[in-house]
């Protein structure tokens, strides 16, 4: 469902099996944002298997590379960690979360863009926030690719090998305690 504030994109657990299995939300103005637009992107699931570099976990950017457009929160094995990324096709302001912890541990990772402070974090789980780094971007992260949970959303072939309990898209950032509220809803660490 999705309003001016707020999209949900998922709200029952299912698995994605890692092979080929994804979600795909139609491109919309609700999930693009322009270079002045705070915006919040977080999954809540388990992962089950060994964790694979840059599996997508919601996306609406082709992959991690520089010169690609959009948005990205995806899963790192370094760690393992939660990376955020947002790019304008010159700029392509990354930052990584804290330790994810244990598998089979149902978790929150989010990316929250804080144009207010110029900033980009990265959360791998509840209270495992990265240091924020710099939003240098200099024109609109916007673009028309779907919006993908559980792959990268262009070319991109990682795909995650979780069970995805919800994942949520907010015009806004959000704090680091109503991020806990969410991850507490839904009984993640």
């Amino acid at each position: 469902s999705t309003s001016g504030r707020k999209s949900v994109a998922v709200v029952r657990p299912v698995w994605l099996l890692g092979t080929d299995d994804y979600f795909e939300v139609a491109d919309n103005d609700l999930i693009d944002f322009g270079l002045t637009d705070s915006f919040t992107v977080w999954a809540v699931y388990r992962n089950w298997s060994t964790i694979v570099r840059n599996v997508g976990l919601v996306a609406k950017k082709q992959d991690t590379g520089t010169g690609t457009i959009g948005w990205i929160l995806y899963q790192l094995d370094s760690g393992p960690q939660a990376t955020a990324m947002i790019g304008d096709g010159t700029n392509r302001p990354y930052v990584d979360g804290g330790n994810i912890g244990s598998a089979g541990v149902a978790r929150m990772s989010a990316m929250v863009r804080d144009v207010g402070a110029d900033q980009l974090i990265a959360y791998s789980r509840v209270g495992s926030a990265g240091a924020p780094t710099n939003d240098n971007t200099t024109a609109s992260i916007a673009n028309n690719l779907a919006m993908r949970i559980g792959r990268f959303a262009g070319g991109g072939t990682a795909y995650a090998d979780i069970e995805l309990i919800a994942a949520g898209v907010h015009r806004r950032a959000l704090s680091s305690t109503e991020l806990a509220q969410i991850a507490s809803y839904y009984g993640a660490a």
